[in-house]
């Protein structure tokens, strides 16, 4: 005891020397603090000093942080922060029947650290050695002391989350009356404790919904029951007034419940949907009213909007988000679609008002042209309002197809009209729903067109452009509108007749202006690159475009960064339009390009920008392009001193080289062959690995576009032998060398695929000694994307020369002394199923294909010896545990090598068969659990057409990786990028079934894997 006492005794004097003015003490404090850190009562005099009632608040909220800091880093050896000494059982024990006291502290900071501190040893702790808390917290939530209700439910909202589905039964009979009664307590309990009553709650429906998706019944044993009292508490909240009933915050919870629960347990809230729907209508509508007056018409600083306990800003956005999530479930869910069906008219008129410009952003927007220009990207990561708004439009409108048009049609001219009565009344902010109007109609420029040519609304759009927009441009009412109108004009350019056409062009270099504010200019830019990309009468273009080049040149040079990648996009986009023009601007172009590149080689958007700018120019005038960087690239190339230069610059160098390389014609002229002996010197003589994945790559593209001259070359200075195919090879070995980063051989497969294809017959015993330099780097690699890399070099050797290939493994050792071929099949069929991109799965699975077809057709023994050492998949069900996985030994299975390949030729089938029926039918969720229903729309026989955000995404990565591959000359000349892997698996599948040994195959096929095959025609399975 006397030792705590004293412990207690230098805790509060380095406790107040910490909050002392001085700096020495504040620094003395602290090192005595680090000290008493690691003796064992100091945790339980902070937890003393927390509960001290009689403390001061400066005192008892510096001991609850640093109590805090104390259980993170050591209450257990299993936590991410932790460092020795672990607390012992003992005052772990005292600790956890003190603490709890401090849930009643006065001090909201205080209460609310405490709060946390509980609920981090409840992580650990309960229930096993502290089953008690969740009494301690029942008898809080049912306390008087309002300060005991908001400290127990904030350690309810921290560890609610780590509850287990046998947990949760035990708890929620208790928890969920409690939190009701919490919550229509108006009188008794702050906005705030009810507010996170319903966070509670929500976190609880979610936690029983996971569990239901496994254990059926569950959610109608737990929830069911107490969901429509809910419900009904919870609407009526929403319909109120009255502020100590609700307020944002709450209102913004119950929101974030709803959409749970319409979009999990549909049937369940099937009997108060309806006034669901009419909460969350008027919610739209009167929000829109304090929208536009607060902060479209207004500024929305958020200076002086009120704050919740938490910090966060109480204004109308989050709960206007909310709104917009619980119709986009709604859109989601075809059960819902009759519901936006009959609504949808006057949903996407308020829709369209949230689209409007806020007063906020137009001060940030003339400010800052770059933030003009990130936010207003369609693949922008910015988030507001405005943005919310209209790609929700965009949703419903592709959704509902035909009717969203319909409406979106009727609702432009409802708001032109409305606006043009609130400009006759002089509302000086009538344009921002032109504006608005404008930018919903731009974003679907080719459908609006279809279903005014087809008749099926009553729209001229000339007309509309003749009688609304270019007098807009006229009015020059504001720079954002004027930009709107010609970036709306460039959107629809290919329907607009010469003259109109002729007008918004001429507006368009007039906006480039740099006397006009950058906004208007930045449009401008934007509505340049749509004319060149719409415009299919390029004889209409032609006479402006030499002043659309410019224009955007100037304002390259005169912004930020982002409004230059802007610039360069459009004037790429430019030099595609015609060859003539190219060349001609390929001399003024040239000290631009060589600038930027020279400037912004940290920036890999800009750099392949400026590589496509200049890979067109080559095309047209490569002897200009040449003349101007190739003097700079083998000055940055050669130079001595490399660390004086800045890191990214020789990689750059290296990168741009190979784009004059594939933009030359054949053969390479005399200047760009001198560069390949130094671009292979730098490679060789490097530890830069970016230097030498770009040195690869260039090396590649002089390979892939002249192997004759590279063949050919010889280095006069240097002794006999010194050929192009030995620095290649001494390149290669480079890459591959184990002591290299792993990272070096990002690329290295795709370079030895060109070797074999280009120069195969002519490398002799050089191919052998590169396979040995892949196999030696295989064998250390741990690299996903690094062995993929690797293991392609034999996929393509097997579609071309697998005998061969089959003997070079059989004679060379694999790491364990066994035949290299064992190795190479184990590291292939172990990573094959996480292979990525379009090309380089179709390589592997024809190779598999090709492999598994020569294994049954010439019976080789040698591949009917490999075995695979797989984990043998765990069939239970229910949630895993922490404790359930560690009581789970694993167990292994040898699996043939050939039965191996056959499962993953049919995994990638299903891949593919998905893939195909989300690119026809969009992507929808799948249901396990019965009760959380099978979604079909009741009046509709529609199917579900919309796309979801986690299909975006998804498809977005594909999207990309095709991308990427369609850029590169070698995969797009090989046939193997343009077969179609569905038919091909499937017909290589079916002539399967039809072999002497399918049996052996048939015996291994899972239930899952019998009902896909057979889906594709194979019926003896």
């Amino acid at each position: 005891m006397a030792q705590q006492v004293s412990i207690r005794s230098a805790v509060f004097e380095s406790l107040h020397y910490i909050l002392s003015s001085t700096k020495a003490e504040r620094e003395a404090g602290e090192e005595k603090l680090k000290a008493l850190e690691v003796t064992e009562d100091f945790g339980l005099v902070l937890t003393e000093i927390c509960v001290d009632v009689g403390e001061s608040a400066g005192i008892k909220q510096l001991a609850a942080v640093l109590l805090r800091q104390y259980v993170e880093s050591h209450w257990s050896q299993l936590a991410d922060k932790f460092s020795l000494p672990e607390v012992s059982p003992h005052m772990r024990m005292a600790i956890r029947s003190l603490i709890p006291q401090g849930l009643s502290e006065t001090n909201s900071k205080v209460r609310s650290i405490v709060a946390y501190v509980i609920s981090s040893i409840a992580h650990w702790d309960w229930p096993d050695d502290w089953p008690e808390l969740m009494e301690i917290l029942m008898q809080g939530l049912a306390s008087a002391d309002g300060n005991i209700v908001h400290g127990s439910m904030r350690v309810l909202t921290e560890f609610i989350r780590d509850i287990t589905d046998k947990q949760m039964k035990d708890v929620a009979p208790a928890l969920l009356p409690e939190l009701y009664r919490i919550f229509i307590t108006t009188g008794q309990y702050s906005n705030r404790s009810r507010a996170r009553a319903v966070v509670i709650f929500n976190t609880c429906v979610s936690v029983i919904i996971q569990v239901s998706e496994v254990e059926k019944g569950y959610a109608k044993q737990i929830l069911v029951p107490v969901l429509p009292k809910f419900i009904e508490a919870f609407l009526e909240a929403l319909q109120s007034r009255d502020g100590q009933v609700t307020d944002l915050r709450i209102n913004t919870d119950i929101m974030k419940c709803l959409i749970l629960l319409v979009k999990c347990l549909p049937n369940q809230i099937s009997p108060h949907f309806k006034d669901i729907v009419s909460c969350v209508w008027q919610i739209l509508v009167n929000s829109s009213h304090v929208y536009l007056r607060s902060t479209v018409y207004d500024s929305d600083d958020y200076d002086d909007k009120p704050l919740d306990s938490d910090g966060e800003v109480l204004g109308p956005e989050s709960l206007i988000y909310s709104v917009f999530e619980f119709i986009d479930v709604l859109v989601e869910t075809p059960k819902f679609h009759s519901v936006i069906k009959s609504n949808i008219k006057q949903l996407l008129y308020y829709i369209t008002i949230y689209s409007q410009l806020t007063t906020g952003q137009e001060k940030c927007w003339l400010q800052s042209p770059d933030q003009y220009v990130e936010d207003e990207d369609d693949s922008s990561f910015s988030f507001s309002i405005r943005i919310a708004a209209h790609d929700l439009l965009q949703v419903i409108v592709a959704a509902f197809d035909d009717v969203g048009l319909i409406a979106l049609a009727e609702n432009i001219l409802l708001h032109i009209a409305e606006a043009s009565e609130s400009r006759r009344k002089g509302n000086e902010h009538w344009w921002k729903i032109h504006e608005a109007v404008f930018f919903s109609l731009g974003a679907v420029p080719a459908m609006f067109h279809g279903i005014v040519k087809e008749g099926k609304v009553e729209f001229d759009i000339a007309e509309f452009f003749r009688t609304v927009v270019l007098p807009d441009v006229e009015s020059k009412s504001s720079p954002f509108l004027t930009g709107r109108c010609v970036w709306l004009a460039s959107r629809f350019s290919q329907y607009l007749d010469g003259a109109l056409l002729q007008s918004f062009l001429e507006a368009t270099v007039a906006g480039l202006s740099p006397t006009h504010p950058a906004p208007l200019q930045i449009s401008c830019v934007r509505a340049s690159f749509f004319f060149c990309e719409n415009l299919a009468n390029v004889e209409l273009l032609l006479p402006v475009l030499p002043l659309l080049y410019e224009g955007c040149m100037s304002i390259a040079q005169s912004q930020g960064s982002e409004v230059l990648a802007l610039s360069l996009d459009s004037m790429e986009g430019m030099l595609k339009v015609n060859k003539e023009f190219t060349a001609s601007v390929a001399e003024k172009s040239m000290p631009l390009f060589m600038a930027v590149f020279l400037k912004f080689t940290h920036d890999q958007h800009i750099i392949e920008i400026c590589r496509e700018l200049i890979m067109h120019l080559a095309v047209a005038r490569n002897d200009i392009v040449q003349e101007k960087m190739l003097p700079t690239l083998v000055s940055i190339i050669q130079q001595q001193h490399p660390d004086n230069l800045p890191s990214t610059l020789q990689p750059g160098c290296l990168e741009m080289v190979e784009t004059l390389v594939r933009g030359s014609n054949t053969p390479i002229s005399g200047e760009l062959i001198a560069l390949f002996p130094m671009v292979a010197n730098l490679t060789i003589l490097t530890d830069d690995s970016s230097i030498m994945q770009n040195g690869g790559e260039c090396l590649r593209a002089y390979i892939s576009t002249s192997a004759e001259q590279i063949v050919d070359w010889r280095d006069e200075h240097a002794a006999a032998g010194h050929t192009g195919l030995s620095v290649i090879g001494a390149v290669v070995s480079k890459l591959l060398d184990p002591r290299a980063p792993e990272n070096s051989a990002a690329f290295v497969g795709k370079l030895v695929s060109v070797l074999i294809s280009k120069l195969g017959e002519s490398m002799g015993s050089d191919l052998d000694l590169i396979l040995r330099a892949v196999l030696s780097k295989l064998q250390r690699t741990e690299t996903h994307t690094i062995v993929q890399e690797l293991v392609l070099v034999f996929a393509r050797l097997v579609i071309t020369k697998v005998e061969a290939l089959l003997d070079f493994l059989t004679i060379t050792p694999g790491p364990d002394g066994s035949a290299a071929l064992n190795f190479v099949l184990t590291q292939w069929c172990s990573h094959q199923h996480l292979f990525y991109g379009r090309y380089e799965v179709k390589l592997s699975s024809m190779a598999l294909c090709k492999l598994l077809q020569y294994a049954i057709s010439s019976n080789d023994s040698r591949l009917q010896e490999v075995y695979l050492k797989e984990e043998v998949v765990s069939q239970s069900t229910g949630i895993r545990t922490r404790s359930r996985a560690n009581a789970v030994s694993k167990q292994w299975t040898n699996t043939p090598i050939l039965i191996k390949m056959f499962k993953l030729l049919i995994n990638e089938l299903a891949n593919q068969i998905e893939e195909a029926e989300l690119t026809s039918h969009g992507d929808g969720d799948t249901l396990s659990d019965g009760e959380v229903d099978e979604y079909k729309d009741i009046s509709d026989d529609e199917t579900d057409d919309h796309v979801l955000l986690s299909s975006l995404i998804e498809d977005a990565n594909l999207i990309d990786d095709e991308c990427e591959e369609e850029t590169d000359p070698d995969i797009l000349c090989d046939p193997i990028y343009h077969l179609d892997l569905k038919n091909y698996l499937t017909e290589f599948l079916n002539s399967l079934s039809s072999s002497v040994y399918y049996e052996t195959f048939r015996l291994s096929l899972t239930l899952s894997e019998t009902r896909l095959l057979q889906s594709v025609g194979i019926s003896n399975c």
